[in-house]
């Protein structure tokens, strides 16, 4: 049995930690590649169970998220042209405020849909489980995890959304 995340919509979180960052120029900022699906299979690793995360990645971030492969996590990651989304989080050490900022990232499209429908139609076995995780991109299909889910159980694997 093999475990499997899906995360359509990858984030690069941003963490900046800074006393009166306000008053200050922002000294050190943290980029993670991240994402609900990335993240559920950095918590199965940190349980000791292992996971697959295939996920949807801007080309121009591919670099950023190949660093969780670091981390011994197995990753497939797919490019799209442009940017991640970029959700930022400053926290005020002075009084503990955060602060967040969101933005949005790449537009996927109905072919995009079709590489992830491939991926797990050519990895996913009968008992395997496939998680799916987080919001749809701009320009998905809106019926996107329906067909993902449907492909699953077609093959015998469990599915989790």
């Amino acid at each position: 049995m093999a475990l499997y995340t899906v995360t359509l919509n990858t984030a690069i979180d941003v963490v900046i930690s800074e006393k009166d960052y306000l008053e200050k120029n922002i000294k050190k900022a943290v980029n993670i590649p991240a994402g609900k699906g990335i993240n559920v299979s950095r918590a199965l690793k940190s349980a000791g169970i292992a996971s697959t995360a295939i996920a949807l990645v801007g080309i121009k971030d591919v670099k950023l998220f190949n660093r969780i492969k670091d981390d011994k996590i197995n990753a497939i990651f797919l490019t799209v042209k442009g940017a991640t989304r970029k959700n930022t989080t400053i926290t005020d050490t002075s009084d503990g405020l955060e602060h967040h900022k969101k933005s949005t990232g790449f537009t996927a499209s109905e072919e995009d849909l079709t590489r992830v429908y491939n991926i797990l139609l050519e990895n996913i076995c009968e008992g395997d489980w496939v998680i799916f995780s987080g919001s749809l991109p701009k320009g998905m299909p809106s019926d996107a995890y329906k067909r993902l889910i449907t492909l699953c159980k077609m093959k015998g694997a469990y599915t989790l959304l």
